[in-house]
């Protein structure tokens, strides 16, 4: 069975089901999403405003595991450019067909694997968006993207990348995750490192732009440049971390308890995000606060989850907002995009407490 409904501009024949797993034979589509798709056409849409491509609308762009069809039909109405789609499901691709005629958009579909595809096309701009781990797919894209690209990556495996598998997590992405207060940027991090390392085999550095958790899912955007140097770069800004459920210590060299190396460096670029939250602001999108928060946070690597603190160390429930103006006084310190009950700071964690008295 088959109901219609709507998102963004698009109007989409979608599997009448309850659980969005359900669907899986007609064509994936799951609604929890939406937020995470409004961010991605913002973001489509910062990329295409600077693309050299922009005048003739010949920015290439592909949504490799499409399903539905709904976020490259939202790509081409939403934003523009040429669009690919591709899914190994038979269905999937009669479904998205009749979406983009439903919706008087042009996408050029192929009912292929993912990998086979990418690997003999190339793209400016590739979106994978997988059911689970990203990383099977990761070295395809980086072929695709040729000299200069975008890549947009989902994870749903946060309980191996967020600490609840860490065997699970090294099997996938070759870091140990670990369960602590600091889990979801530790967990985003080792999934950027896994896709530095697997660019870095072809020569490509991987730059994050944004990258946030929301639900069950991780979300990153980054830019991919050929390059040796660059990517030698990146090399410098992989560290140690021992890492336990009550704090971390950052290291040049691995140690018995460490885990890494792990990118450490910036993962929000401001300007970017500055730009996203401005689309999304302009088309009434989800997702604003964020974007916004991302863009705010300060780059310091790992944040301070303050109701944990309080529990450890018996410290009274106080305000975020008293927390960061006391610190602001003589400290760098913001809110964090991965943690509604976090700050970071340079403040280090007695100037926490004391502040929180």
């Amino acid at each position: 069975m088959i109901k219609t409904i709507k998102e963004g501009s698009a109007r989409l024949y979608v599997p009448n089901v309850n659980k969005p797993e359900q669907g899986r034979r007609e064509g994936f589509y799951n609604p929890a999403m939406t937020k995470n798709r409004d961010i991605s056409v913002a973001c489509l849409a910062v990329l295409f405003k600077v693309s050299k491509k922009r005048a003739k609308n010949r920015m290439r762009i592909c949504d490799a595991l499409t399903a539905t069809g709904v976020r490259a039909i939202r790509y081409k109405k939403e934003v523009g450019g040429e669009v690919w789609a591709c899914d190994v499901n038979e269905n999937a691709i009669k479904l998205a067909r009749k979406n983009a005629y439903l919706n008087k958009t042009k996408i050029n579909f192929v009912n292929k694997d993912a990998n086979a595809f990418l690997s003999e096309n190339g793209f400016d701009f590739v979106d994978i968006d997988p059911y689970g781990s990203p990383v099977g797919f990761i070295a395809a894209a980086g072929h695709s993207l040729g000299r200069k690209g975008y890549l947009a990556v989902t994870a749903t495996d946060t309980a191996a990348l967020n600490g609840v598998y860490p065997r699970v997590a090294e099997r996938r992405y070759g870091i140990r995750s670990v369960r602590c207060f600091y889990s979801k940027e530790l967990g985003t991090r080792i999934l950027i490192t896994s896709i530095i390392r697997i660019l870095m085999q072809q020569d490509k550095a991987f730059q994050p732009l944004l990258c946030f958790q929301d639900r069950h899912y991780i979300r990153i955007f980054g830019s991919v440049l050929r390059g040796a140097k660059k990517c030698d770069v990146l090399l410098d800004k992989m560290k140690y971390i021992v890492a336990d459920k009550d704090s971390w210590e950052i290291r040049e060299h691995p140690s018995e308890k460490s885990i890494g190396p792990i990118y450490i460096d910036t993962i929000q670029k401001k300007n970017f995000c500055m730009s996203v939250l401005k689309e999304l602001k302009k088309r009434n999108l989800t997702g604003q606060n964020i974007v916004r928060l991302a863009a705010e946070e300060l780059q310091e690597p790992f944040y301070y989850d303050t109701h944990f603190l309080s529990k450890k160390y018996k410290k009274p429930l106080v305000s975020l907002s008293k927390i960061i103006d006391t610190l602001s006084k003589r400290h760098k310190v913001s809110r964090t995009v991965f943690c509604p009950t976090a700050i970071k700071t340079d403040a280090g964690l007695e100037k926490i407490l004391a502040a929180m008295e």
